[in-house]
């Protein structure tokens, strides 16, 4: 019994090694390179988890082997800051990125065989590709002012050379980037004296354009305010001949009745002799007055007649 159970394990153990031997998984993020007689050539000595993930067979050692896996997925290599001068003399730090990746495995394994090759390789054609922003000028690096700037420019003219440079190296580089620009002191002091000039220039050209534009509208306000006065200058004068017509129709009434006219005058002037906290005085001869304003009167009558002030002053004086 015992010898079953033995012969059963030793059997299992010997597939499984005949199995690792025999297959090998390949994940949908890797690259895997086999060799054949320590060669690996052609379409048989790649397997790319991009489109063959999954399990796979092959030759046993020493016919085949696994040489290489690689990473696919993108990679990032950030680089120190490099002294360049640029085209207006100015010296700066320029700190860049790239992101790459592997394009063709089966090639990156015959050239560069690993991660950190490439890595010294592309940091080597990007300290390279860095003095082509020696050919522009400072402000077209850094500046608030997004029409002047040729960041993008200088990045894709980057970009291009060392994609040419590596392309047979089986990388490719998706993006360059420029990360910092970085100035010394001196440097920096006049770089910001030369941007806050340029600043006040465009705040006294911003001045200017608002002076003009609020002239033009003070303009337009003063014509309208002319407009609307002499609409309301020639509609007074309408008003005025109208209320002088309808007072030259009450001149006949009035000079058939003197002494009502008088009245009205005087009734007229009270709210201007009588004011607020004023104390009004009135003699005995004054109540006729207070009489005939709260009375109806008949403006085809002498007031006399309807008052009694004339009759009433001819008795006091008979006595």
């Amino acid at each position: 019994m015992n010898r079953i159970r033995n012969l059963i394990i030793a059997t299992a153990i010997l597939l499984v090694l005949l199995a690792t031997m025999v297959t090998f998984r390949v994940p949908y993020n890797e690259a895997v390179i086999v060799t054949t007689f320590g060669s690996a050539e052609g379409e048989a000595g790649v397997r790319n988890g991009g489109t063959d993930a999954g399990l796979h067979f092959k030759a046993p050692w020493p016919i085949q082997n696994i040489a290489r896996r690689y990473d696919t997925r993108l990679q990032v290599l950030e680089t120190r800051f490099d002294q360049l001068t640029t085209a207006d003399r100015q010296a700066v730090g320029v700190g860049a990125n790239v992101y790459w990746k592997i394009s063709d495995p089966l090639a990156f394994y015959n050239t560069l065989s690993n991660i950190p090759s490439a890595d010294r390789q592309i940091r080597a054609r990007l300290r390279a590709a860095l003095a082509i922003v020696g050919s522009y000028r400072f402000n077209q690096l850094v500046n608030d002012n997004p029409d002047l700037l040729r960041r993008e420019e200088i990045e894709q003219e980057m970009l291009a050379q060392m994609n040419a440079e590596l392309s047979d190296e089986g990388i490719e580089l998706v993006s360059v980037g420029i990360g910092r620009v970085v100035l010394g002191t001196t440097v920096t002091e006049a770089v910001f004296e030369r941007m806050r000039e340029e600043r006040e220039a465009d705040a006294v050209a911003a001045r200017s354009e608002g002076d003009a534009q609020a002239g033009n509208i003070r303009a337009k306000a003063q014509s309208q305010a002319d407009l609307i006065r002499d609409l309301a200058n020639t509609r007074a004068a309408e008003i005025k001949a109208e209320g002088d017509a309808a007072a030259g129709a009450l001149f006949p009434r009035f000079a058939a009745n003197e002494e009502f006219a008088i009245f009205l005058q005087q009734v007229d002037m009270l709210p201007e002799m009588i004011t607020e906290n004023s104390t009004l005085i009135l003699g005995p001869n004054n109540f006729s007055l207070l009489k005939m304003l709260a009375e109806d009167f008949d403006a085809t009558q002498p007031l006399s007649e309807q008052t009694g002030i004339e009759q009433a002053n001819a008795e006091g004086e008979g006595e």
